[in-house]
C-alpha cells in the first residue's frame, strides 16, 4: 500500500495520545505537503508541524493539540 518514502513518513509520523494509525492517517499527507526534509526524525518532524500549524489540515491539528503540541 506504502511505497518506500510512504513508508518512512507513516512510520515517523506523531503517534502522540491518539492511536498510532490515528496519527499517521490525520498527519502523513501534511508531512509530505510541508515537512518532507523532516523525514527520518520525530523530534524534527514534530518541530516542522508545529512551525507549519496554521497550514497543516484540521485532523492533524487535532492530533497536535491532543498531544500537547
Amino acid at each position: 500500500m506504502f511505497g518506500t518514502s510512504e513508508s518512512l513518513a507513516a512510520s515517523s509520523t506523531p503517534s502522540f495520545a491518539v492511536g498510532e494509525a490515528e496519527a499517521r492517517a490525520a498527519c502523513t499527507g501534511d508531512v509530505f505537503r510541508y515537512c518532507v526534509s523532516a523525514l527520518g526524525s520525530l523530534d524534527r518532524i514534530i518541530s516542522c508541524l508545529k512551525q507549519q500549524k496554521p497550514r497543516i489540515s484540521k485532523p492533524c491539528q487535532a492530533v497536535m493539540a491532543a498531544s500537547g503540541n
